[in-house]
């Protein structure tokens, strides 16, 4: 049989009359307009920013006294209204251009593009217009600290400057100017178009923003340019100052003195006042630019085809669009030949068999490519920024903040009361919303969040970044449960699994090599402690690797571009026929709270949740585990990070081995089983031995390591497994199994208080009794799936599938029992 499908590429995207574009002068206008206005109401808070920016050359930790508010706040004012209108002109016009080079046939752009259309209009506006026009403003504030102030205006400014510093002198700073004024347009554009087509996305078809979402969205693209790119703002504006020739060699030594010498959060001073200024100016710009009622730099895809083919084509086209528009399971191609899973169902069985499953081999290789590393990766960042407060303890976190010991422990354990709390919800809301925009989106706030820890100087504080990290961090593990249980059959999904726990205990093996670094090398740097520069340091790495995940991540198999027609087919249909029921694309029209509503009904549920809570219990160690290791008589701290890291890796390595060995045998039960026992001699043999035999206790850690995580590792590919259908109740299992899992931290922490140590023997008692209960968790879902499969096997020899009298009699999985053969993995 053919192996095509309908070929949709050679369509035109585009057929009719081509939008009528902008024109420049409109542009300049729009921004000129918009950008003075803004301007003589908001002055004074950039005489703020950048007052606050200079002021740094006082002893003995004065400041330079702000003046009386007056005529002085406006020092420089006329200069960066003649220079920001400039810049708006020459920023929208250099957009525009580039715009029409780099826009596909719609006129739309995507989120790169964007960014490099920003990039160059950045470039050029810093150029032509703000580095001149900055260097005078900040200039006459500058002189403005003086008893008596040399400079009266920008007239006068303008030829001194000349004829002391020469031309030169209207291009101090260029280089941080222009980074500034390129990451300062590809922010902006790139944050503002990133949020528009997510505002488009909640639209109805035909529906376009209006000037409030246009306001709003304007100013949220502004706070986050402002605090991205504050740091080199601050040192663009030390580089123009009237002494920087005389302090700084260039911006990099401008950078280390500052920071050397006044501290990193130097570098955002004057944000306050700048977000002030500049969340307007986004805001009425982009509503002066966007006609609300043609909405010319974004659309959505719905909006930019709709209406423009007629016949066939339309019919073809529209098949196009439910295709890049759909989610989850939800593919509508033809509504005249089928409809729903039928399409795809029809054509994925129309397929020859040898070109299927080879195409399929080459597809799930892809799927690894594209998805697994990203996915581990955004884990390994996940712990790492949790798990900072555990290596930052053994550096001074507790004596910087006042935290006692209990304080400590609870600070580990308030994390999971946000974690618990946002569970459920998160969960369930991901089988709504994109997971390209939504999962990145929570690791951007989180990373800000960990970062901020850095700024805790009390038990108060250090408990709030705590708890909201937990709230923030919720959505992505049981979101990357569900997320990779819609790209591959239960057979492949348990390897994949153990890869993602694997960033997990990677991210706990190289934490201690990582911290080490840092913490070894940073102290002192910037004024600042090293365990300071662990927060601020892996927040940062962690925002980089968001920014990736939001260009790369795909979304579900009926929405990915980088899928051929055939491998979308191949990719939903496999995940169909493994499901054992043919309509399961369809089942997105379930509603979150039917899917919460049937997973909170079934037993199982409750039994996964329960085993996992006890593999959590049993992993509560983690959190403590520099400490444990310290506790043993390792008194280095350096030794005793890089300590931390062996047993994480053989933890790894047993997970793999485990999960291939599971996914090559078809079982689950025996091999958590097997691990959980690992575990419990493991912990034994700790409360057993003497504290004064450390080498044997460490390698002791190593088998309650690799026990523990290898049942935990193995639960949710499990569960996953075996509630399959609808989607939305199998999202909710996980969210509800993870909701309960991660209540184990609320009392794990309490486990490893100071008066247990050094043994700890107490400590890893509690944790056997939880070990011992998950174990009876296993043997008990064993008992109910072997017993679930032979009534299986007693329908399916009595009654026969085309019978719809007794089918309809029988529960889901009942039937897939009968018509397709489905059996639960035991």
């Amino acid at each position: 049989m053919s192996a095509k499908v309908i070929e949709t590429s050679a369509l035109p995207r585009q057929v009719g009359k081509k939008k009528e574009r902008i024109s420049p002068l409109r542009s300049v206008l729009a921004g000129s307009t918009a950008g003075a206005v803004e301007i003589a109401i908001t002055y004074p808070a950039e005489f703020a920013k950048t007052r606050a920016q200079l002021n740094e050359r006082l002893t003995q930790g004065q400041k330079l006294p702000w003046p009386k508010f007056g005529p002085v706040w406006y020092a420089g004012c006329t200069t960066l209204i003649i220079g920001n209108s400039i810049k708006a002109g020459v920023r929208f016009v250099v957009f525009d251009q580039i715009k029409e080079l780099l826009q596909d046939a719609n006129g739309n752009l995507s989120g790169p593009k964007t960014v490099v259309a920003g990039l160059g209009a950045g470039v050029f506006e810093s150029v032509l217009a703000v580095t001149p026009f900055e260097s005078i403003k900040t200039t006459l504030i500058d002189d403005r600290k003086a008893a008596k102030p040399r400079l009266r205006g920008f007239l006068h400014a303008v030829p001194l400057i000349a004829r002391e510093r020469g031309i030169a002198g209207f291009y101090q700073g260029l280089v941080p100017t222009t980074l500034k004024q390129s990451l300062n347009s590809a922010t902006r554009f790139g944050s503002y178009g990133a949020l528009t087509r997510i505002a488009l996305s909640y639209k109805k078809e035909g529906e376009k923003l209006g000037s409030t979402a246009t306001f709003a969205i304007g100013g949220a693209a502004g706070a986050v340019t402002v605090y991205v790119t504050q740091p080199v703002d601050t040192i663009k504006t030390r580089m123009q100052s009237i002494e920087a020739k005389s302090l700084y060699r260039n911006s990099l030594h401008c950078t280390k003195k500052l920071v050397m010498e006044e501290g990193v959060f130097k570098l955002w001073s004057g944000a306050v006042p700048r977000l002030v200024r500049l969340r307007p100016l986004s805001s009425t710009i982009y509503v002066s630019f966007d006609d609300p009622t043609e909405n010319t730099i974004y659309s959505s895809p719905k909006m930019a085809n709709a209406n423009q083919l007629t016949g066939s084509g339309a019919a073809v086209a529209e098949q196009n669009l439910k295709r890049e528009e759909a989610f989850v399971e939800d593919i509508d191609f033809d509504k005249k030949n089928a409809s729903g899973s039928g399409y795809v169902m029809t054509t994925y069985r129309s397929y020859n068999p040898e070109y299927s499953n080879g195409l399929e081999k080459k597809l799930v290789r892809r799927i690894d490519i594209r998805i697994m590393p990203l996915v581990v990766i955004i884990y390994i960042f996940s712990y790492l920024d949790r798990n900072s407060i555990t290596q930052a303890r053994l550096y001074g976190l507790q004596e910087d903040t006042n935290v006692t010991g209990a304080v400590y422990n609870t600070a580990i354990s308030i994390f999971s009361v946000g974690y618990v709390i946002m569970q459920l919800p998160s969960t369930v809301l991901m089988t709504k919303l994109r997971p390209s925009i939504y999962l990145p989106g929570c690791m951007i706030a989180w990373a800000i969040v960990s970062g901020s820890t850095a700024a805790a100087s009390s038990p108060a504080g250090l408990l709030v970044a705590r708890f909201m990290l937990g709230i923030i961090e919720a959505p992505f593990y049981p979101g990357a449960v569900y997320f990779l249980s819609c790209w591959y059959t239960k057979k492949e999904l348990g390897i994949r699994m153990a890869f993602l726990i694997s960033g997990l205990l990677l991210s706990n093996a190289f934490a201690g090599l990582i911290s080490a670094g840092i913490l070894s090398g940073m102290d002192g740097v910037g004024n600042m402690a090293a365990w300071r520069w662990l927060f601020i340091l892996e927040g940062l790495a962690t925002i980089a690797i968001a920014i990736v995940a939001l260009v790369f991540l795909p979304d579900y198999p009926a929405t990915t571009k980088w899928l051929s027609e055939e491998e979308a087919i191949v990719a939903q249909g496999r995940l169909a026929k493994d499901a054992g029921s043919e309509d399961v694309l369809d089942e997105e029209k379930v509603s979150m709270l039917k899917g919460i509503k049937w997973a909170l009904q079934d037993p199982r549920t409750w039994m996964f949740a329960c085993l996992q809570m006890c593999a959590s219990a049993a992993i509560s160690y983690s959190h403590f585990f520099p400490t444990l290791i310290s506790q043993l008589g390792f008194t280095n701290n350096t030794t005793t990070l890089l300590l931390t890291s062996p047993p994480y890796i053989l933890a790894f390595l047993w997970s793999l081995g485990l999960a291939l060995s599971a996914d090559k045998m078809q079982t689950r039960s025996p091999h958590a089983a097997i691990s959980m026992l690992v575990g419990i001699i493991g912990a034994i043999l700790l409360i057993a031995v003497p504290i004064q035999y450390k080498y044997p206790r460490y390698a002791f850690t190593f088998l309650v390591a690799s026990g523990s995580f290898g049942v935990y590792s193995s639960t949710y590919t499990w569960l996953s497994s075996t509630i399959i259908r609808p989607p939305v109740k199998r999202a909710a299992a996980i969210g509800i199994a993870n909701t309960i899992s991660n209540t184990a931290a609320l009392f794990g922490g309490y486990f490893w208080l100071d008066i247990y140590s050094p043994a700890f023997r107490e400590s890893w008692g509690c944790e056997l009794a939880f070990m011992f209960l998950g174990l009876g968790c296993i043997l008990t879902l064993r008992l109910v799936l072997q017993r679930a499969n032979k009534a299986f096997d007693k329908l399916a020899a009595e009654i026969d599938p085309n019978d719809s009298v007794a089918m309809a009699a029988l529960d889901d999985d009942s039937q897939r029992a009968v018509q397709n053969g489905f059996r639960y993995i035991i």
